[in-house]
């Protein structure tokens, strides 16, 4: 099975992917997750913006900023403990 995008672009559509995983554990589904939301868009932009712009510090552009609200909103949403995050300088880590 194979989720990302619009599939996983909300903490709500996310839950709807658990209980559709779920439904299935007799088949032990292999899962692959792509990005959630328009991330891939906005690493794009990014990456563009960096190369155009001669952008030196990260946290200058504003789509890595909005990829990590996301993330963060989304771990929030689905109330996974906030240990699992470690921000520094700006970039944020999910483990």
């Amino acid at each position: 099975m194979k989720f990302g995008g619009s599939s996983v672009a909300t903490a709500e559509r996310m839950r709807e992917v658990a209980d559709l995983i779920l439904a299935f554990p007799e088949e032990s589904p292999v899962i692959v997750l792509s990005a959630i939301g328009k991330t891939t868009n906005n690493l794009l932009l990014a990456g563009e913006k960096a190369v155009s712009c001669g952008v030196s510090n990260a946290s200058e552009i504003e789509e890595l900023s909005i990829i990590k609200e996301l993330h963060l909103r989304t771990v929030k949403e689905l109330n996974i403990d906030s240990s699992v995050v470690t921000c520094k300088n700006g970039f944020c880590l999910f483990m």
